[in-house]
């Protein structure tokens, strides 16, 4: 699968067609291009751009109501319309190619909602190659994979080739 990020921003969501539990999540990508920093820390306002970002959705007892469904923006409705009928989400955990080598190692809760935590896991390579590997909580289920690359912020222009993604149950 190729995507191509010219100033713009677009995710690819897998529903699962039931809830599962996986050991490991393992991707090999391809990356042409960078992210437009400017000398900004990646992930902050006007920075929040990423190569490549695998969100992990989990299944939990969050749902929406009435009206949250008419408020919402459309990528919250689309989060809630993973989870099966009798059924909520827990939250989104993001796994992210980061540009900005200060992001190495840290975690957080993305400020645009409580819902989104997110992992900075893999940098990106000069090579271009990418190879990451995830293990998603155990004991939670899964209800589909987020799969992000963005530069809407940045106005970057790069592309990312995924050339493997394997899932591996529990």
């Amino acid at each position: 699968m190729s995507i191509h990020v010219n100033q713009s921003a677009s995710p690819l969501i897998y529903p699962f067609s039931q809830p599962v539990a996986l050991q490991e999540i393992a991707l090999t990508l391809h990356i042409q291009g960078e992210i437009n920093l400017s000398g900004r820390k990646q992930g902050e306002e006007g920075a929040d751009d990423f190569l490549f970002r695998l969100g992990v959705v989990y299944e939990g007892d969050r749902r929406m109501g009435r009206f949250q469904r008419l408020m919402a923006p459309q990528w919250i409705k689309t989060l809630f319309a993973l989870a099966p009928e009798g059924t909520g989400i827990d939250y989104i955990s993001f796994y992210n190619v980061y540009s900005d080598h200060r992001l190495a190692g840290q975690e957080r809760v993305h400020p645009a909602s409580q819902l989104l935590k997110e992992h900075f896991v893999e940098p990106q390579t000069d090579d271009g190659h990418v190879t990451m590997k995830v293990s998603p909580e155990s004991g939670k289920r899964v209800l589909g994979l987020w799969l992000s690359s963005d530069g809407d912020d940045t106005a970057s222009e790069y592309s990312v080739q995924i050339n493997s993604l394997v899932l591996s149950p529990e």
